[in-house]
């Protein structure tokens, strides 16, 4: 069960943006989704407001609403080095992870995750609740996601 493939820059970002919005709790995908607009908007609301200091608090939040609804793009542009596309060889046996790229080779045991999650397009694999890994279902043969669905942790 070998497989090798380039995983793109665009997948990899498409996971990052589907874990940041949807990846945590229904009330935190709630503020991350609808937080930045509704500052914006009460920030607005304020500005407009006649008092010196609804003035002051409007600015502040038209600014700030501004970077929380813009986080993840500038998450993203901030950290395109680790986004770019890699060629990677991934290989499932005796219930390890395998991982290797151009750079590094990680053998992970499957018991070893904290979590194993099957999203709409890829898998989470949960090292620490900081620390994770996705590999979308494109770089993973039919036989590997089977085995994988046996193993998943929720």
């Amino acid at each position: 069960m070998d497989t090798s493939t380039k995983l793109l820059r665009s997948e990899r970002i498409k996971m990052f943006l589907n874990e940041y919005y949807f990846g945590q709790s229904s009330w935190i995908s709630i503020i991350r989704l609808f937080g930045g607009p509704l500052i914006l908007y009460l920030g607005l609301r304020m500005y407009q407001d006649s008092h010196r200091i609804d003035i002051a608090y409007g600015g502040f939040c038209l600014l700030y609403g501004f970077y929380y609804t813009l986080k993840p793009l500038v998450w993203i542009l901030s950290r395109l080095e680790s986004f770019k596309s890699v060629d990677l060889s991934i290989r499932i046996v005796d219930d390890k992870l395998q991982l290797k790229d151009t750079v590094s080779e990680s053998e992970i045991q499957l018991d070893g995750f904290q979590r194993i999650l099957k999203r709409k397009n890829y898998y989470a694999f949960e090292i620490t609740k900081f620390n994770k890994i996705y590999l979308p279902f494109t770089v993973l043969t039919e036989d590997q996601m089977i085995h994988l669905d046996t193993k998943l942790k929720k």
